[in-house]
């Protein structure tokens, strides 16, 4: 076994044990993730993390996305809602720079 399929294979072991795993570049906890579960994610570009969440847990997720143009490719279903929003720490209205 080569020293980088031993790294692998550690830390798909360290992840299997922990909780933690790999969705769309994202790392999450998903031993706190189930079917009654809302995720929420903010900077959605088109949606695919938001997708492999509702794939993986049969969950709703909230797919919250400024720029338009990348909103308008969410695909939207019973459990993944999309909405056109940027955060912000201030209740009014912001210019956004594309």
């Amino acid at each position: 076994m080569t020293l980088y399929n031993f790294l692998l294979k550690s830390i798909e072991f360290w992840q299997k044990h922990s909780g933690l795993t790999n969705l769309k570049t994202h790392t999450i906890y998903a031993k706190l993730i189930d079917s009654q579960s809302l995720v929420i994610d903010l900077g959605a570009n088109v949606g695919q993390f938001s997708a492999e969440i509702n794939r993986e847990f049969n969950c709703k997720c909230y797919a919250i996305e400024a720029v338009p143009a990348v909103y308008s490719q969410i695909p939207e279903n019973n459990l993944l809602k999309k909405f056109n929003y940027a955060i912000s720490d201030q209740n009014q209205t912001i210019n956004l720079y594309l």
